[in-house]
This record gives C-alpha cells, structure tokens and sequence, in this order.
C-alpha cells in the first residue's frame, strides 16, 4: 500500500506505480470515494484481508518474467457478488447476474479470479463455457488462464486439457487425440522426423498433451483398469515421445504400488477388523466360562450368568437399537450423522425419512459412477448431491431446526461416511458385517 495519509493506492510489491490502483468501495452500492480509510477498512479487516490472500493473488507467467497481479476493487466486488449469488438456493437457475466491464478492466483476469474461487471454495463438478466473438479473444482467453496456471492446477477451464479417455469418461472434452491420430498416421505415410513433426503440427497442444496433471490422470486409469481386468488381457501405452514414456513408466509404477496398498488396506478392512471386533467378544466370553468352571457353586453360577446377560446385550446392542428404530445398520449410520440434539420426536421421525431417502437414492446414484472414489468430479458430484438433497425443503433436514451452516457440516460428515464404507455398491463392509 502506497499512502500520504489522506490518500492511498494498492498493488503487487513487484509492480510499478502506474499498476496500483484505487480501492473506492465497500459494496458495490457505494458511492466511489479515492481515500485511505476506505482502502484500510475495505482491504485490511481480517476477513477481507485473508479472502484476498487466499483467492485474489494470481502469478501471470505470459511475460518475460513471472508477474503477480492482484485484484483490482472492482473485480474483488463483482466476483464475491457471483460466488454471493451461486450461493443463494432462492436464486432462478442458471442467473448469477452480469458483471459488466469496460474496455480494458480486466476481464480475463476476472474470469480466472472466479473459476479458481468457485473450483476452490464451492467444489463441485462445475465446467465453465467461455464464449468470445473472434478468434484472437479465444487465444488470449486461453494464455491467460494457461498462463495464470488455471488451466492445468485447478480444473476452471476443463477442455484445455485431458480430453477423451475412452469409457473411462465417456465423452471427449475435444478432439486432441484424433489429431494426434491423424498426425501420426501422415508421419507413418511420410517417413519422417516424429519428434519435429509433432513439436510443429501440434505445437499449441504439446504442453496440454504433456502436462503433468494430464500424465498423473492417464496413470491412475491405467492402473485402476488393469488392476481389476488383467486376467483377460494385456497392456500397451503408446507414447508421444521417449520423455513421456519414461515419465509415464515412473507414474504408472508409483500408482501401481499405492494401488497394491489401497487393495491390502480395503482386504483388512472388509474382513480384519470384523474378525478383530468378533475376537474381542470370544476371549471375553471365553474368560466368563472360564471363570465358571473354576468353581460352580451358586453364586459363582449366579455371577457367571450375569456376566453372560451383560455379554449378549452389548452384543445386541446396536443390532437392537436398528431394530427399534425401524432401520438396519446401514441407515441408523446415516441416521446418526444427521442427528442433532434436542430436536422433537415429530423432527427426529423426519430425521429418519430423511436418512432412509438419502441413503436409497445416493446408494443408487453411486451404482452409475465408474470408481467414483477416483476422480474428483465423480467425488465432487457425489457431495453435491448429499448437500443438495439435505438442503432441498422437501426431502432434507427440517428448515426450522438446522440452519445453512448445520446442512453444510451434516452433508460433509455423510460425504465422509460413505467416502469410507461405499468403495462399491452394496458396501462391502456393511456386507463383510453380516
């Protein structure tokens, strides 16, 4: 911050004076004012302050040197105004308002400031379709947030990379990999250099194509494929050039081994501790017999039957309490995690709709999603659907006794659950349990 003590600018350390800027505003309803208290109440209270450090810093690599650019007053304004609206469940769909800019305000920068909030703030399975009128805008658009490191780090801009991945996605983003086709086949005709040919046709591609996000997703499909098919075939990666295909040899063995943990880990789970659990109650019961065979008289008898009705009630116990609530075990888990205190016996009989509905639908929802646990959207797609159907007046939480932030902690302690106990559907778990 430069400042006199009336007056007062802001900008990037780095920056030259004529990048620093006014801060006219508190809300966008202000009357603009160029002062310094304005700046200091606008940027410097600690919840603003932390928001711009958090989301409104970007580092623009299109120059000769690395740039840091912050955010202008009206872009910080205009895009928490968005974020404001995608909140609101009231709002029409599809309306978020327009954000409006004059030549040269920085448009670009405000559509990298807001995908990267939404992807990092929001979640979701968000894709944002950027339209322009010419050519030229759909390059700069492109640099921009390629440069600003949008493109590959944060998923904002999904058809800039990693395109069709057979049916792993089901659907191409672009047509990147018939091109490469394409080309490959003219250099096979032609008989020339691959590298040159490569590097020239598919110059604005060969980063995308590259990239390390892109390499690290194709890996952990490869593994997660053959992991699960690799006794009815075999495995070929064809690469674009040697250095990929070394790169792609060190990701796939590092996948691979994480792949062979995940697998042990799941076996443990789904049958150790079960078995652990179960050993618990036989040495316990093992010890109450014990005890009784040492002496039987009646009040060792007595004592032993005792400790026998205490055994099997804490056996029971959660199986009896399903019972008298109407549900299995599966449900009474998702009951639990919605449940809050002091809530009426008319709310709690909805809490349990609530948990049975959930459960019934997320369950088939999860049935369609190809290891769902594996990528973010399907991860992301999963949570919004658990926020959404908790938040939905007619078949989530009672309105009158959990507020926004009671649905939001609620949706995020279920994602967890069923993160953990539904790698598949029916959960092998819940089924190892039986």
């Amino acid at each position: 911050m430069l400042a006199n003590g009336d007056k007062a600018k802001i900008g990037s350390i780095t920056a030259g004076y004529e990048h620093f800027h006014d801060w006219k505003r508190l809300a966008e309803s202000d009357p603009g004012v160029v002062d310094m208290e304005t700046l200091l109440k606008g940027v410097y209270s600690k919840k603003n302050f932390m928001d711009i450090f958090e989301n409104f810093i970007i580092y623009d690599n299109s120059a000769v040197r690395q740039i840091k650019t912050l955010a202008k007053n009206h872009q910080y304004l205009g895009v928490n105004q968005v974020i404001t609206a995608l909140h609101d469940p009231q709002r029409a769909k599809g309306k978020l308002g327009v954000f409006w800019h004059t030549q040269g305000a920085g448009k670009s920068y405000s559509m990298v400031f807001f995908t990267a909030k939404v992807h990092h703030k929001i979640g979701g399975n968000y894709t944002f379709l950027i339209c322009t009128d010419r050519d030229d805008l759909d390059t700069q658009i492109y640099k921009t947030f390629a440069d600003c490191g949008v493109a590959d780090n944060d998923k904002a801009t999904v058809p800039l990379y990693y395109d069709s991945r057979g049916e792993t996605l089901g659907v191409a983003t672009n047509d990147i990999n018939e091109r490469i086709a394409e080309k490959l086949e003219q250099i096979e005709i032609d008989d020339i250099d691959v590298k040159e040919r490569l590097e020239r046709e598919l110059k604005r591609d060969y980063h995308i194509i590259t990239a390390e996000k892109r390499l690290n997703q194709i890996a952990r499909d490869f593994v997660g494929h053959y992991t699960t098919s690799w006794e009815t075939g075999k495995a070929m990666l064809v690469c674009i050039d040697k250095l990929t295909c070394v790169r792609m040899y060190a990701l796939i063995k590092q996948y691979w081994t994480q792949k062979e943990e995940d697998i042990e880990a799941s076996w443990k789970m789904a049958a150790g501790e079960e078995k652990e659990y179960l050993s618990d109650f036989q040495e316990h019961y093992e010890k109450i017999i014990a005890e009784y065979n040492k002496e039987k008289d009646r009040h060792n008898i007595e004592t032993t039957f005792e400790a026998l009705l205490k055994f099997v009630q804490a056996l029971d116990e959660e199986e009896n309490r399903a019972m008298r609530e109407g549900m299995d075990e599966e449900t009474l888990a998702i009951y639990d995690l919605l449940l809050k205190p002091d809530l009426t016996q008319k709310e709690i009989q909805k809490i349990k709709k609530v948990a049975k509905g959930l459960l019934a639908k997320l369950k088939d929802k999860l049935k369609h999603l190809y290891k769902w646990q594996d990528k973010e959207p399907t991860r992301d797609e999963a949570k919004v659907f658990i926020r959404d159907f908790l938040w939905d007046e007619k078949t989530g939480l009672p309105v009158d006794f959990y507020t926004q932030n009671d649905v939001e902690r609620k949706s995020a302690d279920v994602f967890y659950h069923v993160y953990r106990a539904y790698p598949t559907v029916p959960s092998p778990y819940y089924a190892a349990a039986g």
